[in-house]
């Protein structure tokens, strides 16, 4: 499946800023949206796409700690960019507190502005991609039979085959055999993989 398109969103009261950074951004080849209204941003944003949001903290009427805290209740997971002109160390704690992935002041450099969106969109591929094969994984598992959830929770855990034919008292030959599905089925080839695919759906 292709990838979708990163998106970049810019939230500022101030145009010139929304056009300078978009300006800049379109021209380094980012799809970049740009709002002076949080409001209508709000209204709009998704994040079917990957990206990251570029977010003043101070702006009439909706600041940037209110747009954040609607983000996190719509359930909007694009990793959020501080802008601020009025940085100091209460707001920047409050901002990663409640989730930011960073929290920069203006006039900021455009490499480390450029640096600091590249690494959350990365970071941001990379928590779909893990999302991505923890749902897969997820399907898998639900195709397991009861006995074979009960010899993949034992296997995970790593009892022998003996002890896992004790504890279910089976023979060892139907552990084998239920075991063998259970990797097929999980579509791992070996127990490290099963060991670190159970790890992260209980994770």
């Amino acid at each position: 499946m292709k990838s979708r398109k990163a998106i970049v969103y810019i939230v500022d009261d101030e145009y010139s800023i929304c056009d300078a950074l978009k300006g800049l951004l379109s021209a380094l080849d980012f799809c970049v949206k740009a709002y002076t209204r949080p409001e209508k941003f709000l209204k709009e944003v998704n994040d079917r796409n990957p990206g990251c949001i570029l977010l003043d903290l101070k702006m009439p009427g909706m600041g940037g700690f209110e747009v954040q805290s609607r983000l996190n209740e719509m359930g909007v997971q694009l990793p959020v960019l501080f802008l601020t002109g009025y940085g100091d160390v209460p707001s920047s704690v409050r901002a990663f507190r409640a989730g930011a992935e960073n929290f920069l002041e203006k006039p900021v450099r455009n490499s480390e502005l450029i640096s600091n969106i590249r690494e959350a969109i990365r970071k941001e591929e990379d928590r779909r991609h893990r999302d991505a094969e923890t749902s897969a994984a997820s399907r898998q598992l639900a195709t397991l039979t009861r006995r074979e959830r009960e010899v993949y929770g034992l296997v995970v855990r790593g009892f022998t085959n003996r002890k896992i034919g004790s504890s279910l008292g089976i023979t060892e030959k139907t552990v084998k055999v239920h075991r063998q599905r259970v990797m097929q089925k999980m579509k791992v080839s070996s127990l490290a993989e099963l060991a670190r695919l159970a790890e992260r759906l209980e994770g």
